[in-house]
């Protein structure tokens, strides 16, 4: 099997071939300075299809991707006060969101919901951990983590969204420069009989 790579129009769209066991897509960045984000306020995290800045995009899902996985990303030697914390929406449409703006219209014609909780849930901390996290000679890595989802119960279910969204509500502090938000799609396991 072949994984197809991450497509760039004015999103990522994350596939796979079609068919048989597949396995887990390269991580892409989704968010690429979780500490200079725009931190939205309480009404912006109940209006997420019309946030939009130069740090949050919209990810387009192929249709064989089922789960979603998240890690942070960080210069290997730097010091931890504040990890970031995640929420994450999805779009059920395949209208692309505009290509300037990264926002779907807010005019109730695009269906969304959270898929991390339920709307009060505090959201999904990416946990840094200095003396433990995995390290390469230029970056140390937080560990895959992911949600359970609210209605499913099953851990980083997409629940159908074609369109996922993190929007990260509280920003990382850490010493370096640029801690980044990677997201993994694990493929739908298809039957083989």
């Amino acid at each position: 099997m072949t994984l197809l790579a991450p497509k760039r129009l004015n999103c990522k769209v994350l596939s796979y071939n079609n068919g048989g066991l597949a396995f887990p897509s390269a991580p892409i960045t989704v968010i690429a300075d979780a500490e200079a984000v725009s931190t939205p306020d309480a009404t912006d995290v109940t209006i997420p299809l019309a946030w939009a800045d130069a740090q949050h995009q919209w990810v387009k899902l192929g249709d064989d991707v089922g789960r979603i996985l998240f890690r942070c990303r960080r210069a290997a030697t730097s010091a931890i006060t504040t990890s970031p914390v995640i929420k994450v929406f999805g779009a059920y449409t395949d209208t692309d969101p505009d290509p300037v703006t990264n926002a779907f219209p807010n005019d109730n014609t695009i269906p969304f919901d959270r898929l991390d909780g339920i709307n009060s849930a505090a959201g999904l901390t990416l946990t840094c951990v200095a003396a433990t996290d995995l390290r390469d000679g230029t970056y140390s890595y937080s560990n895959w983590l992911t949600y359970t989802h609210p209605i499913s119960g099953i851990k980083g279910d997409r629940f159908g969204a074609r369109w996922i969204f993190p929007m990260v509500t509280t920003p990382a502090n850490i010493a370096g420069t640029g801690v980044i938000i990677e997201m993994l799609a694990i493929p739908k396991l298809y039957p083989t009989s």
